[in-house]
């Protein structure tokens, strides 16, 4: 349901087929997605001091 919500899907279309509320549908949407935007940050942090590792370059821990 939440790649549904993802492709852009209608929420009235999702919501009359689960009888969920279009919060509840979009909230779950928003939360995915800001999760796999929090994601991919960390791993490009976790990338950049890496690299900087391997380049003889050091960065202050947080």
């Amino acid at each position: 349901m939440i790649l549904r919500l993802l492709q852009d899907e209608s929420l009235d279309a999702l919501r009359r087929e689960t009888s969920r509320p279009e919060s509840v549908l979009s909230d779950w949407r928003d939360g995915f997605s800001e999760a796999g935007m929090a994601n991919l940050k960390r791993r490009t942090d976790a990338l950049s001091v890496r690299q900087g590792y391997m380049t003889g370059r050091s960065f202050p821990r947080p």
